[in-house]
């Protein structure tokens, strides 16, 4: 994976997607068993659409949160971090869907020694009706090692420099 550093960003530029799905019954079961939450309307068809009277078995909202917050960690990895994030589901995914997330740099500034990077990020399916959509700040190292304040706290990356 190749670092992205606080200089290199602009902003308005995007951050590259992220794809996840299509969604299965066993992906489903595997997150709830992980999470605690056994509620059948996330493995059970014929629950989901009787008893809850939905279309299909219904993806986790925790779990689309967790895709979003992962096109993140992977875009600033492995030195970069995700410091602040939040969202807000808009419309359900069902088994058998997929969702590609997306983000976009809305401002960069240096605060208390952190180069930091705004952004909103989404997901949507693959008609491009929003699932979620969420905001961030990211902290990233400088291609330089070299802080606001002009310390240097992270090491050159002499291969990037």
């Amino acid at each position: 994976m190749r670092q992205i550093y606080y200089e290199d960003m602009t902003e308005g530029a995007e951050i590259p997607q992220l794809v996840k799905g299509p969604y299965s019954v066993m992906n489903l079961a595997k997150f709830g068993a992980m999470i605690g939450d056994f509620y059948p309307t996330h493995y059970d068809h014929k629950w989901a659409t009787e008893f809850d009277r939905v279309p299909s078995v219904v993806v986790y909202g925790l779990q689309i949160s967790t895709h979003l917050s992962q096109l993140l960690t992977d875009w600033v990895s492995p030195n970069g971090m995700l410091k602040r994030f939040g969202n807000r589901n808009r419309t359900q995914l069902y088994v058998g869907e997929s969702m590609i997330l997306k983000g976009k740099v809305v401002k960069k500034y240096q605060l208390d020694d952190e180069n930091l990077v705004d952004c909103e990020v989404w997901g949507e399916k693959p008609d491009g009706n929003i699932v979620v959509e969420g905001y961030a700040t990211v902290s990233l190292p400088s291609r330089f090692g070299i802080t606001k304040t002009g310390d240097s706290k992270i090491k050159p990356d002499r291969e990037n420099a």
